[in-house]
């Protein structure tokens, strides 16, 4: 959809998004639901809930994009994140 917008070959979008950003166009999407989960875990929403409202299929996909990014489990994560903001 967004090769059509700016009128590219899907391909030529692809190579020119990976070029300009350093990343593809997925890996660039799950960084903004990890940091999105981030801002809602920090907020003590529930991790199933989190997985659903920022697009993940399942929690594991949650935990397991989490794990793979930034080194912690959504639960790890919401624990060190209270618990800096309860201090």
């Amino acid at each position: 959809e967004l090769a059509q917008a700016v009128h590219l070959s899907p391909y030529h979008f692809m190579r020119s998004f990976r070029a300009t950003t350093g990343m593809t166009a997925h890996q660039y999407v799950v960084q903004v639901r990890l940091r999105e989960a981030r801002n809602l875990l920090a907020r003590g929403v529930p991790a199933s809930l989190v997985a659903q409202s920022v697009g993940f299929a399942d929690q594991a996909h949650l935990i397991r994009e989490s794990r793979r990014l930034a080194l912690h489990t959504p639960l790890q994560l919401q624990r060190r994140l209270v618990k800096t903001i309860d201090t």
